[in-house]
């Protein structure tokens, strides 16, 4: 059997806006990790490749294996 996460995930923002916690969340929903957080990582066997804002990073990775990650899996998006 398999949970649909999507109520929770979208929940989220909602909680934990202006509520002043660090939350560490690691995840694949690239969506989701581009709209919920303030500073995002890209890692790549257990190792940070890349960190850095969440519009920067999604926008304008600095580092081949992040760029080519995101066009894998988020496309035009990326």
């Amino acid at each position: 059997m398999e949970f649909d996460f999507t109520p929770v995930i979208d929940y989220f923002p909602t909680l934990l806006k202006g509520v002043g916690v660090t939350l560490l969340i690691v995840t694949h929903e690239m969506a989701f990790a581009r709209d919920v957080s303030d500073w995002a990582m890209f890692m790549d066997g257990g190792v940070v490749v890349e960190a850095n804002t969440p519009d920067h990073l999604f926008s304008h990775p600095d580092q081949e294996r992040t760029q080519h990650f995101l066009r894998k899996h988020l496309g035009a998006q990326a």
